[in-house]
């Protein structure tokens, strides 16, 4: 059965992180870790994929899905 792996990095008060703002975090990947993450997936999803696709892999295939 398959991971799925959620990445969201939120704020002090609970938002999600705008992307669009540059800061450390995204400027120095290797720093926080966030590479290593990025690397043990088996296959990244991108942001249209469905609940019910997720369900699907999750119970066909092995490895680990990573959605950012």
């Amino acid at each position: 059965m398959a991971k799925l792996q959620l990445l969201a990095i939120t704020t002090l008060d609970g938002y999600l992180f705008d992307r669009t703002v540059s800061s450390p975090l995204w400027d120095n990947p290797n720093k926080y870790g966030l590479t290593k993450i990025r690397e043990r997936a088996t296959q990244t999803l991108g942001p249209d994929v469905s609940f019910i696709s997720l369900t699907q892999w999750k119970k066909k295939n092995e490895g680990i899905y990573f959605i950012e």
